[in-house]
């Protein structure tokens, strides 16, 4: 298993498939290949040193389990156990999914 460290996520993309509208047109997954993307927190890493107070900063607005979206392109995509993952740093974000 990996554990992030520094402020990082790590985080399972959430693929999207082909969705139907009310009227039973089919929207490819290609639609959705720009703007963020979204995913589920696998781990979350230890917090990020702030480097003016030599504290840290804490992370307590994440947990496992959460759905969260952030910008495409963001992170790097590594495999552990033929699984693929992002990790992503905290501060790239940009919502949680409350359902």
């Amino acid at each position: 298993m990996i554990k992030p460290i520094n402020g990082m996520l790590l985080v399972k993309e959430i693929e999207r498939g082909e969705e139907k509208t009310q009227g039973g047109l089919i929207l490819s997954a290609t639609l959705e290949k720009y703007g963020p993307k979204k995913g589920t927190i696998i781990t979350v890493g230890s917090p990020e040193t702030n480097h003016f107070t030599g504290g840290f900063i804490p992370m307590t607005d994440y947990s496992e389990g959460d759905v969260i979206l952030y910008p495409d392109h963001t992170g790097q995509e590594i495999k552990d156990n033929n699984e693929t993952y992002l990790l992503i740093n905290y501060k790239h974000i940009m919502a949680k999914v409350i359902e």
